[in-house]
Order: C-alpha cells, then sequence, then structure tokens
C-alpha cells in the first residue's frame, strides 16, 4: 500500500504545495473519505491562489462529513480573502457552531472578530483557545495587538513572552524587548534608539555583538526599575 499522506505532509511543511497536492489527490484517487487529506488539498489549492477549487474541494469534504468544521473554516478564510465578508462570516459561525472547543476555529474567528474591530469578543476566543492550546502562536499574536490597543501592558509582555518561547528570533526578541520597555515606562527616545541600533545590527548580522548590546541596556535601564518596583 502506498503511503502518499507522509511524503504530502513533508512538502505542506516545505511548501512546496503544488507537489503535495499531487500526493493529496493521489492518495484520495486510493482512499477518497481520507477527510485529512481532502482539507489539507483544499489549504494547498487556497496556497496555490486556486480559491474556488478550494472552495470545491471543501463542499466536497462536506459531503462526506456535514460535520467537518474544517471545511467550513477554510471556506470562511477563502471567501474573506476574496473580500466577500458576509460569506466568510456565515461559514466562520458555521465552523463555530460544530466545534466550539476547537483551538483552530477560535483562533481563527477570533482573528475575525479583531479585523471586524470587535476586540472584547475576539479576546475571549482568543483567550480560550490558548487555554485549549498553549503553543497557538497566532492566538498570542493576535492578543498582543488587542492588549496593546488597550494599554494592557502586562499582559502585552506575557503575549510577547510566550510567542517567543515559541518561535525564538530577532524579530520575536525585538518585540520582546519593546514589551520590557512599555511595561517599565522607558521613554519612548530610549525606545526609539534601542530600535535604531537593533535595526543596525540585524544588518551587519552580528547576533552575539547585538545580544550582548540589548542585555547591557536591559541590565543598565530595566533591571533597576524591576528592582525599585520589587
Amino acid at each position: 500500500m502506498n503511503d502518499f499522506m507522509a511524503d504530502a505532509q513533508k512538502a505542506y511543511e516545505n511548501r512546496d504545495f503544488e507537489e503535495a497536492l499531487k500526493l493529496y489527490i493521489k492518495e484520495i484517487s486510493e482512499r477518497p473519505k481520507n477527510l485529512l487529506a481532502q482539507d489539507r488539498a483544499a489549504r494547498c489549492l487556497w496556497m496555490l491562489k486556486r480559491p474556488l477549487d478550494a472552495i470545491d474541494r471543501c463542499k466536497q469534504i462536506l459531503k462526506l462529513d456535514p460535520n467537518y468544521a474544517a471545511a467550513y473554516l477554510i471556506i470562511a478564510e477563502v471567501y474573506y480573502d476574496l473580500k466577500d465578508i458576509a460569506k466568510a462570516r456565515e461559514n466562520m459561525q458555521l465552523a463555530y457552531s460544530i466545534s466550539p472547543d476547537n483551538a483552530e476555529v477560535l483562533t481563527t474567528y477570533g482573528s475575525f472578530l479583531l479585523f471586524d474591530k470587535k476586540m472584547d469578543d475576539a479576546v475571549g476566543l482568543l483567550e480560550k483557545s490558548i487555554q485549549i492550546d498553549p503553543s497557538n502562536y497566532a492566538a498570542y499574536n493576535n492578543l498582543a495587538v488587542i492588549y496593546s490597543t488597550k494599554r494592557k501592558r502586562a499582559k502585552v509582555l506575557l503575549c510577547a513572552k510566550e510567542m517567543y518561547k515559541l518561535r525564538p528570533s530577532q524579530k520575536n526578541y525585538l518585540y520582546l524587548l519593546l514589551a520590557y520597555m512599555d511595561y517599565y515606562r522607558i521613554s519612548n527616545f530610549l525606545i526609539l534608539s534601542l530600535i535604531i541600533f537593533s535595526l543596525i545590527f540585524i544588518k551587519i548580522q552580528n547576533w552575539t555583538l547585538f545580544s550582548l548590546v540589548i542585555g547591557l541596556l536591559l541590565f543598565m535601564f530595566v533591571f533597576p526599575l524591576y528592582v525599585k518596583k520589587t
């Protein structure tokens, strides 16, 4: 028996959606009721800028299982990309009605509400999402945006910590640094200076030097405030 799923998953993770789609289609031809393969094929079609084909694939999934929430989720995201907000909302609500405790559904629905500027509603869904899946980077990212708008510095800092822990990178390191400085009310002038210095160091790709300078600045400006606060 051919195992196309493993190879398809590798191609999908490497963002080779063309190859992944071919392999998922082969899997579907042998096992038409493999909903995961159908799901991934739909996502590949979406990534390959074939939105209508993605929707058609999702409709095939729903014929096999009318309660497959992920299919409605994909349709909602595709319609959102197509600027058909009414259909996007309709399908998003269907996905949520079927799987109100699914982390992916909660995160996507929360993102929709965030884009609609319904932040109070979005927060509840996104917070529930990370309770179910504490490794949900997208939920932390969206929560950070909302908390920043509401000036909830402690919660922004918490999100920044989790984002850096989940995906260590120079970008998230810088965001974490800014969250620390905002939390301790460090001046905008110092923040701007640090951003400029950080960008310079990132440009020259000297990560060791960058880390040392940032660490020194944290020790000089943040640590004394932390000691004073505690």
